[in-house]
Parts: C-alpha cells; structure tokens; sequence
C-alpha cells in the first residue's frame, strides 16, 4: 500500500498511524532521477497507539473505615505508560448533584478529601482518569459508613 507520492524537495509523506492496527511495518521509499535510475531503502517502525485510558493500580481510605461525621482523606495510585494528564474525583451525597475534586499528584499518588457526612446519608464517588493522549475512563466505587 502506498503512503503518497512528493516530488518537491524536502521529500515527506504523513503516515496517520491511529488508522492502522498495532503492529511493526515496513516502510520503502524509492527515489527516482531524471534518468529513470531508482534506489530505495527501508526501515521498520512498531506502532504502539494508546487507547486506554490509565488503570486504578491501589485505592485507600483514611481512616479505612469511614465514620460518620469525619471527612475521608482518598488517596489512589493510577497508571498509564503515556502518562496522567488528571484524576478528578466526583461525589454525591444521597441523591444530590455531583460535586467535583481535582485530585492533587505527589510523588506517585493523587489525593482528595471528600467531606464529613452524617449518619443518615449516604456517599456515592467514582474517578474520571485521563491519559496524556486524552482517552477518558472511570472507576467507580461507593462509600457508606
């Protein structure tokens, strides 16, 4: 499959790799003069495109088991071999309108405190990751002291 033709110098073909399959492909090129001579050469190149968005790796709660009344310091460990871009962490109490917390990265871990609830409600949470690359998931859990 031809990649393109340019006959204007500086020589260069745009290869969009995220409409191939992962995978090593070989590419030529040939060069051809006004005499009709040829000469080519060719490398290998290993597309690797990233369509995961970064996986939970660890997840705590301080204190472990939430009481009523004291906020929740979260604290999670995530990977991605792109790279975080953010983890957000969105919370409701009952049935609420979901609140947002941009977690805070330190060293390898994110953190956020979700607040003190009382005894008669309930917390629900779940994370919104992003790579580097901007592939979106989420992971969801409940809290429920």
């Amino acid at each position: 499959t031809s990649l393109g033709t340019d006959d204007t110098a500086t020589y260069s073909i745009n290869w969009d790799t995220t409409e191939v399959e992962n995978g090593t492909y070989t590419l030529s090129v040939y060069a051809y003069d006004n005499s009709g001579n040829i000469n080519s050469d060719s490398i290998s190149i290993a597309v690797n495109n990233d369509y995961d968005p970064p996986t939970l790796v660890s997840l705590l709660l301080d204190p472990e088991k939430p009481t009523h009344n004291k906020p929740v310091i979260v604290t999670l460990e995530a990977f991605d071999y792109t790279g975080i871009n953010s983890i957000t962490l969105r919370y409701k109490i009952d049935n609420g309108t979901w609140q947002e917390l941009t977690m805070e990265f330190s060293e390898t871990v994110y953190t956020a405190t979700l607040p003190a609830i009382k005894k008669d409600q309930t917390m629900q949470y779940y994370f919104i990751t992003e790579d580097t690359l901007g592939n979106i998931g989420s992971i969801g859990s409940k809290l429920n002291p």
